[in-house]
């Protein structure tokens, strides 16, 4: 048991546990609703929902806690083309929401949020030929995408406002402020000061919530566009005990791999 718990075989676990996540996801919406569409309390997928998140987060954040500092960015995330391709496939979902709430909408907050998701497109177009090339990115590339982010969940949240119970967008919630941090994270890494370990956590959790997401809203697109990403923009998961926790942090703006 103690040999699977080991960081490299987290993103398989989380994934997995998202699958599962869906499953539930679905049954309790398909049969968890009384007659006027609110959730019923104490059905057996929303109590196995629960359970399933609060196990995930625990072993994510155990097997997490081994991974010491290692700030040079070739390490954490040399050349990859599966990286570049999650790259690629945030900046495809961002594009598809945004035009798909400025049909929804038309107010002035989502023509600024639908703005900045297109520059951020374009911003995470370059960085994933940084990630094929294992160059790291400057620091205003993924900084620009978590602006975006910031918007969307006061966008979101008027949307969430009217609705009756919670449980109907809190893992939803859950998926976009993670998603946040894990840009914020990243950013971190882009100026040479990342946290491998908050990294990690937040990535997963990305993975997770993104995965739960995807039934029950609309924008299921983005949000598997979004755990593909997570996934796949992990920092290197390989634990270095013999490592120093502070490494220097001197590193080449452009730094190949």
């Amino acid at each position: 048991m103690k040999k699977l718990l080991k960081p490299t075989n987290l993103p398989w676990f989380v994934l997995s546990a998202g699958i599962i996540g869906i499953a539930l996801r679905f049954w309790l919406l398909s049969t968890g609703t009384d007659k006027t569409g609110l959730l019923v309390s104490g059905h057996p997928a929303g109590i196995l929902l629960w359970l399933l998140t609060a196990v995930t987060a625990v072993l994510v954040i155990l097997v997490c806690l081994p991974l010491v500092q290692a700030n040079k960015y070739s390490f954490n995330f040399p050349s990859s083309v599966i990286g570049a391709i999650g790259e690629g496939s945030l900046a495809l979902g961002i594009l598809v929401a945004n035009i798909l709430a400025l049909i929804g909408s038309a107010d002035s907050l989502s023509a600024v949020t639908a703005v900045v998701g297109f520059l951020s497109v374009a911003l995470l177009g370059l960085c994933a030929f940084y990630r094929w090339k294992g160059i790291r990115p400057m620091f205003l590339l993924h900084s620009f995408v978590s602006i975006f982010w910031i918007l969307r969940l006061v966008s979101l949240y008027r949307a969430w406002s009217p609705e009756p119970q919670l449980q109907n967008y809190i893992f939803q919630l859950f998926a976009n402020v993670f998603m946040m941090l894990s840009l914020y994270q990243r950013t971190a890494f882009d100026v040479g000061c990342g946290n491998r370990r908050a990294h990690a956590i937040f990535h997963l959790a990305a993975v997770f919530f993104c995965c739960l997401s995807l039934i029950g809203s609309r924008d299921w697109f983005l949000y598997g566009a979004c755990a593909l990403w997570a996934i796949t923009d992990l920092c290197r998961l390989i634990p270095m005990p013999g490592w120093k926790l502070n490494l220097p942090k001197k590193d080449n703006r452009h730094d190949p791999a």
